[in-house]
Order: structure tokens, then sequence, then C-alpha cells
């Protein structure tokens, strides 16, 4: 059974409550969802931006206000004395939804959402105008690989993201071109050696579709040499990986593209 949370916030601009409330949207097919909780909701947890210099120093009075309720703190800095959770840096989707995916809520407990400000309420954001409008939209991802155990590791990579994914596998260049004419994917992974097609020609024809022109396009190649990462961004690719696939910098580049994802697509 699916259960929602709400999330009270305090101390965000309005630019970053936005940002926030996109990431919770695109989190409806999960069993544990977010939202942004509402001057008449009672907040399950709560999220403190403590770069606002406003808030400087009342991390204490935060915690008497709501004794029972959670808080996770969000900064640049460090996590500060005191706090059981912290997102460090940019609000990338997986991270903001991986620490939110820890927070273990008090059985029982529904404290009362109290804050001066009404929490900023930002437009409905559908993730592709082309996708069902409505918050259970999943990214759909495409990886073109002949390779049997690429295909196997990437997908277990990509089962790692917070966010909900739809994967689709092609062996061939020739069967991805086929992939995309009938379906539109948010981002793909392509590999550059392949029988028939390389990754090469098939980067560049997928370029072609109108619809693709901005897509994230990640190459997947077991070559090292800076010409071949410039030949793939001469073909269109975005990104440039080398096999074999370190789990780190697959998810910090997962992490990128999500977070470009969410503020790229709206309508």
């Amino acid at each position: 059974m699916t259960k929602n949370l709400k999330v009270g916030l305090r101390g965000f601009s309005e630019k970053n409550a936005e940002k926030i409330e996109k990431i919770f949207q695109a989190t409806g097919n999960r069993e544990r969802t977010y939202s942004i909780a509402e001057l008449t909701d009672r907040a399950d947890l709560l999220i403190v931006d403590i770069d606002n210099k406003a808030l400087s120093g009342s991390e204490a009075s935060i915690d008497a206000a709501h004794p029972e309720t959670p808080v996770v703190t969000v900064g640049q800095s460090d996590k500060p004395e005191g706090s059981d959770y912290h997102i460090k840096g940019l609000l990338l989707a997986t991270r903001v939804i991986r620490v939110l995916d820890q927070v273990k809520i008090p059985a029982g407990n529904r404290q009362a959402f109290v804050n001066s400000e009404r929490p900023y309420e930002a437009n409905n954001y559908v993730a592709d105008a082309r996708a069902p409008q409505h918050k259970t939209y999943a990214y759909a991802v495409l990886v073109v690989d002949d390779s049997e155990l690429m295909q196997k590791t990437i997908a277990l990579e990509l089962g790692k993201a917070s966010l909900p994914l739809s994967v689709d596998f092609a062996e061939s260049g020739e069967r991805a071109l086929a992939r995309v004419a009938a379906r539109t994917y948010d981002f793909i992974f392509l590999d550059v050696m392949m029988p028939g097609m390389d990754g090469y020609e098939t980067c560049g024809r997928i370029r072609k579709i109108a619809e693709m022109k901005k897509t994230p396009i990640i190459m997947l190649s077991a070559r090292t040499s800076p010409l071949d990462e410039v030949k793939g961004v001469m073909a269109g690719c975005t990104n440039y990986i080398t096999k074999p696939i370190k789990s780190d910098e697959f998810q910090n580049m997962l992490d990128r593209i999500m977070n470009w994802l969410s503020n790229y697509k709206k309508q």
C-alpha cells in the first residue's frame, strides 16, 4: 500500500521549493511518496534550509516546535551538529529522495506543520508533455548494447535510482532506431562497438529525429582514447563513460541527468 508523507518546508526560496515539488511529483508509483504540506496539513517530517540566514542558530527552536517530527537539514556545508539527516549540496532528485527514504517516521506521529509562512505552491509539473499527465510517470530509458551481461549491469545500476524508470533494451543500432521510432525516450545508454551499425552512426541518426535532439545520450565504450570520446561528442553524445562501469561514477552521472530532466521537461 502506497504511503504518502507530508513534508513541511522551512526557509526555502520559491525557486528551491518548486524544485522540491517537482522531485516529489515524480515519486508517484513508489511505495513511499512525498508531497509538500499545505498550511492545513499535518507534516510527517520537516526539511530546513540551513543556508537561510534568517534561520541561523534556530535549530533548537525548530526542535522545540516539532519535538517528535523528524527534521532533514539542507545546505552547502557539512551536516550540522544534532542533525540526523542532511542533504549536502545541490538539490539533485536522486540525492533528495535517497535521504528522505532513510528517515524513520515515528509510528502514529503526525505533528501539525506550524510555520508563519504558507508553503510555496508550485504549479503541477508534468515530466514530459507527451507523457500521461499524472504523478506516476516513469522516465523512459533505452539501453543499447549487444552484450546481455552489460544490459544486466546497467539495469542493476538503474535499479538504484530513487525515481521511477521504465527501461527498454536493444541489442543493435538498427533495433535502437526501431525502438526510438516507436517511442520517445527521456535518455539513452548507447554502446559504441556493436555488430552492424556502431554507436557513433546510431547516435547521429537519433539526433536527426526532431524529438530527440536534446535527449541525453550516454555512450559506453571500453575504448579510453581521447579521440574516441571526441568522436562521440561529434556524433552528438551528451556524455561518454568507459567500461567497466564504476558504480559511483554511474550514479553521479544519473543524478545529473535526473536533475536536468526535472528542470528541463516542463509544460
